[in-house]
């Protein structure tokens, strides 16, 4: 075995221990470096309380033998939920996956975290852009009495949110008769939401019913409706006898007015009040006959 003891210019003594030719030691391996990543974020798209599956980064190593499954990566998804993700990808070239689901509508910045078995780290900030869910709505008949209050459901809307809740809404009525109210939204029917008004019209005939829903995200639904008015009930069903009195005809034949004439006597008045009694009884049944006439155009009207 040799030493060779080599002085340094400072006084410090390495020792150099020379054994490959004596002992035929091996020099120890060395650690292998960390690999250079490099990451970058992207945009996503998709609709809230649906499921967004997609790419969220790519990164690339410089180590072009390493694997996809040599890496693990973090989602924060930007609304407080965290997530591991997918890596694909080889020869150097990887693509970061994930599948997240949105309660509501919005911007949300995605960052990605990627970590390499060698140590080696990097970082991506992605944006995802989440759009409101669209509304589905009919229209219900209205069915109502002039002068009597209506109120009941002029709509069913169905929020394709299922995390949707009844404040995310607000709705308006146009009752067609130049009258429009605020309505109110309801939940429990089978198209899962409705849209409640009251309103009183003043005439019969049938209105266009226009009912507007909005969400707080900006999607809206507008359906038109028809509301039959109709008279009170009292009139509705009314029946007038309009028939004619049976009444005879007068007796027109000269009397027979005998001495009173002759001595000026009241029977002259007599035959004045009895022919006066059967033309009353005649205009007083022609009278009632207009009358049901106008009350008969009335209700057609």
């Amino acid at each position: 075995m040799r030493v060779k003891i080599v002085w340094h210019v400072r006084g410090v003594i390495r020792f150099s221990w020379c054994l490959a030719v004596l002992m035929g030691a091996t020099a120890p391996a060395l650690a292998q470096d960390a690999g250079v990543l490099d990451a970058q974020g992207k945009v996503i798209f998709g609709t809230e309380g649906a499921p967004i599956s997609g790419d969220v980064a790519t990164f690339t190593d410089d180590d072009p033998s390493a694997l996809a499954s040599d890496f693990t990566v973090m989602i924060d998804w930007g609304d407080g939920a965290h997530g591991p993700g997918t890596v694909t990808g080889s020869t150097g070239a990887f693509t970061v996956g994930g599948t997240h689901t949105y309660a509501d509508e919005g911007s949300f910045s995605v960052a990605v975290s990627i970590g390499a078995a060698n140590g080696a780290t990097a970082m991506a900030t992605g944006t995802a852009h989440v759009n409101d869910a669209s509304l589905t709505a009919i229209g219900r008949p209205v069915t109502a009495t002039v002068g009597v209050p209506f109120s009941g459901d002029v709509m069913d809307f169905h929020d394709l949110n299922p995390g949707g809740t009844l404040a995310d809404f607000t709705a308006s009525i146009d009752w067609g008769d130049g009258v429009v109210s605020t309505g109110t939204v309801l939940a429990g029917t089978p198209s899962g939401l409705s849209v409640n008004g009251t309103h009183t019209y003043t005439s019969v005939g049938s209105f266009s019913v226009v009912s507007s829903v909005l969400d707080v995200g900006g999607v809206g639904a507008t359906v038109v409706g028809t509301a039959t008015v109709s008279s009170p009930v009292g009139l509705e069903d009314a029946v007038f006898d309009l028939a004619v009195p049976d009444l005879e005809p007068p007796d027109l034949a000269t009397p027979d007015l005998g001495p009173a004439v002759e001595a000026g006597g009241g029977c002259g008045c007599e035959l004045g009040a009895a022919s006066t009694g059967g033309a009353a009884g005649l205009l007083l049944a022609l009278g009632l006959a207009a009358l049901g006439i106008a009350l008969a155009r009335n209700k057609r009207t």
